[in-house]
């Protein structure tokens, strides 16, 4: 039910009464309210911690190479690991729907304290959270537990032609900043078959994974996944010394251009087809 109009039923029927594209049935929005307002809320309050926190801003900003309406309009926040638990009670979450939500664990503990964050959006609402380490020591992301695994930007691909899909989140945020429509997977190797029907209508889709055994691997598994108007695009060979090459690295650090990646998609198309 929307707590505005007072429109109620499935999700379908208020996107019909508002104007909005129809989801197929296995995209529908399979979270509960409850925890949508949670999600909503910890979003929003991990954006406006952002700028506290000078490292965690440059890293979004510098390294990343994101201007601040791309921080903006996808709510990339951290976690001060205090704060969040006591404002969800304040504003009369429960503690069982709070450990529920994945962001408490059992202890009472923030599950992403300390790291930056970035909310998975489905036409502006928060499905849910996942970290990413300020340093590169240890597990860079986290997921919360108890939430289903999701392909992130998946709602910007739901009519595109041209569809890029990238291993991770940030190289999708790069890509869709330089106008691009790209979607980002949570790890080389978890592609999940229900996905295609997010690119159902795409004519082409360029697969860009890390030029790594796990991303050449998880590359051609989605490739047989989606059939013939799959390509892979192979990043450049990093020189020795050098981070590996995805396109934040060979972009943002590397000094390439918008143009330079697309001729790596024409030399993607001119590649084999894998069926």
């Amino acid at each position: 039910m929307c707590h505005l109009c007072d429109e109620s039923g499935a999700i379908n029927k208020i996107r019909k009464h508002f104007g909005d594209p129809v989801l197929k049935e296995d995209q529908e929005i399979e979270v509960s309210y409850r925890k949508t307002q949670i999600y909503e809320f910890a979003t929003n309050h991990y954006h406006e911690l952002l700028t506290e926190n000078e490292d965690a801003f440059n890293y979004w900003y510098d390294q990343c190479g994101f201007d601040v309406e791309t921080i903006t309009s996808h709510k990339l926040g951290w976690s001060d690991g205090k704060t969040l638990i006591p404002a969800l009670f304040n504003k009369g979450f429960s503690k069982e729907e709070i450990i529920d939500s994945g962001l408490m664990n059992r202890y009472g503990n923030e599950e992403l304290a300390g790291m930056l964050t970035i909310p998975y959006l489905h036409f502006g609402s928060a499905l849910s959270v996942r970290g990413r380490s300020l340093t590169d020591s240890g597990p860079k992301y986290k997921s919360l537990p108890r939430t289903k695994s999701r392909l992130f930007n998946a709602d910007l691909a739901s009519h595109a032609a041209q569809v890029i899909i990238t291993e991770g989140e940030k190289d999708a945020m790069t890509l869709e900043r330089l106008g691009f429509t790209a979607v980002g997977i949570p790890g080389a190797v978890g592609w999940q078959d229900h996905w295609n029907d997010y690119l159902a209508d795409a004519s082409q889709i360029f697969i860009c994974l890390d030029n790594d055994s796990a991303g050449k691997t998880g590359a051609e598994k989605i490739a047989l996944a989606l059939g013939s108007k799959a390509r892979i695009v192979n990043m450049p060979e990093a020189r020795e010394g050098e981070n590996k090459n995805d396109p934040t690295e060979w972009i943002v650090h590397k000094g390439n251009t918008v143009d330079d990646f697309k001729m790596l998609l024409i030399r993607a198309r001119g590649g084999h087809l894998l069926t």
